[in-house]
């Protein structure tokens, strides 16, 4: 199992939904986002997972109402793998 680097997920979710707030195209602003992850060094496929759920969580968040998981905290392994 791949060394999760929680502050780097959490300033890319961070980053992510910077970028999310300021469109009204999400999907392809995401998908563009996690795209430029891929192709960047250093990003292992677990971290970009939990970048693209963690910023899917709380824009759900956003629309429902509800509280994302970790309350607070954008990125937290344990609601990542087990939510």
């Amino acid at each position: 199992m791949d060394d999760l680097d929680e502050i780097k997920i959490n300033n890319a979710v961070h980053e992510c939904l910077d970028r999310c707030y300021r469109t009204h195209d999400i999907l392809p602003t995401i998908a563009t986002f996690l795209k430029r992850l891929r192709a960047s060094e250093g990003w292992s496929n677990s971290e970009i997972v939990a970048v693209e759920l963690a910023v899917h969580n709380v824009l759900h968040g956003v629309i429902s109402g509800d509280e994302p998981v970790g309350h607070g905290v954008l990125y937290d392994g344990d609601s990542a793998n087990n939510g």
